[in-house]
């Protein structure tokens, strides 16, 4: 059977479809006018999460950007090339840390949002590159060390977000947005 694409907990397709025998309401399979069949599931979690995915907003620097990640590299825990996470627009010259953990979150947090939750750890201090121009910083973290070769950590999926010094800040700090990865065979 195909499953259709699950939005908020409900298996959703595009076409008309025709109710299964003994199905009340359309609930409970069926077939579409085109021959697919069709499987409404309850559960969110039946689909895989996305390999790489950014969420939660950056705060907004005193310099006037806001920091975002980007990643390069695949989280897989059986190919050793790095997975880098960097954060750009930055301030430059900076020092920060990145935040790391196994739950996501959108907490207000010195005038910003924390996108990790749980228990997280910090790596760090970093200092940003100079960059050319007040947003011209960046930071970067590879995280191959932490899961290569352990394929207990397949399927989990782990949240990261910068955080670093911004002294003309009314709070002195400054945040990316958090990216989401789901560590891979």
């Amino acid at each position: 059977m195909r499953l259709s694409p699950v939005i908020l907990g409900l298996a959703v397709s595009l076409g008309a479809c025709v109710p299964a025998p003994g199905a009340k309401n359309g609930v409970g399979g069926g077939t579409h006018a085109g021959g697919m069949s069709v499987e409404v599931s309850q559960a969110l979690s039946a689909l895989p999460l996305p390999v790489i995915d950014f969420y939660c907003q950056g705060k907004l620097s005193s310099d006037g950007c806001t920091p975002s990640l980007k990643a390069a590299g695949s989280p897989s825990v059986s190919d050793p090339s790095p997975f880098t996470v960097t954060a750009v627009q930055v301030t430059a010259t900076s020092p920060g840390s990145i935040v790391y953990g196994f739950e996501s979150a959108e907490v207000p947090f010195l005038g910003g949002t924390l996108c990790v939750g749980g228990n997280p750890l910090l790596f760090g201090p970093q200092q940003s590159s100079g960059g050319s121009g007040p947003c011209g910083g960046s930071f970067s973290f590879d995280f191959k060390p932490l899961f290569f070769g352990v394929p207990a950590l397949v399927g989990v999926p782990a949240y990261a977000q910068y955080g670093y010094l911004d002294v003309q800040d009314p709070f002195g700090f400054g945040m990316s947005n958090a990216i989401r990865f789901t560590i891979q065979p």
